[in-house]
């Protein structure tokens, strides 16, 4: 995107751009709390947000109901295979 931004358009139309982009990534870094969070709480953040159930996550993640129970009592991990 930068080579594009340096490429395409004048000084000072590439000034705002870079200000822009600052301006966002700074916003990110103060507001994002995806750092906070780890991976089952975020699961569990997911599945309130969009009013899901156990059996929906189960159809979602391919792994059973007592799988899913384990993973959001920290009984058992969330394994990478699950994730994907």
């Amino acid at each position: 995107m930068e080579e594009l931004l340096d490429s395409a358009i004048d000084g000072s139309l590439q000034d705002k751009f870079h200000l822009l982009n600052l301006l966002i990534e700074t916003y990110d870094e103060a507001h994002n709390l995806f750092e906070e969070l780890g991976p089952i709480s975020l699961l569990g953040s997911f599945t309130s947000e969009h009013h899901l159930k156990a059996q929906n996550l189960v159809d979602l993640l391919g792994v059973s109901k007592g799988d899913v129970s384990d993973i959001s009592k920290y009984i058992k991990e969330l394994l990478k295979e699950v994730i994907r």
